[in-house]
């Protein structure tokens, strides 16, 4: 399946711009940064889902502050961390579809397959 990406946002984590510069050089973005950790990062996904309707966009994280986006997203509570599993290089991938954001991929790894 093939997105047209329209930016390439970078939580404020060690190592995970790197990644982001990599995979907005693809594009031919920049990085922009996204507000975080914890309950502001997850604020920042409501912003973005209104600033980029229709539009795709990539965050870049660690995986820990991946699970928190993905509990917001999913209207699940931090009491649910544990239940969520995010391997390093794991992709998500939602869909806002009507406002509410649905779940296509969580922790696909399937890029992977073969590198290690």
């Amino acid at each position: 399946m093939e997105y047209k990406v329209s930016a390439v946002y970078v939580c404020p984590l060690p190592a995970a711009d790197e990644t982001a510069q990599i995979i907005a050089g693809r594009f031919g973005l920049q990085v922009q940064p996204l507000p975080g950790p914890g309950e502001a990062a997850a604020a920042a996904l409501d912003d973005l889902a209104v600033k980029h309707k229709k539009e795709t966009v990539i965050i870049v994280s660690q995986p820990a502050l991946s699970v928190i986006m993905v509990l917001h997203l999913l209207h699940l509570d931090i009491k649910h961390y544990r239940q969520i599993a995010q391997d390093p290089g794991a992709v998500n991938l939602f869909e806002v579809r009507f406002g509410v954001p649905s779940a296509l991929y969580i922790n696909d790894t399937c890029h992977l397959h073969g590198l290690i």
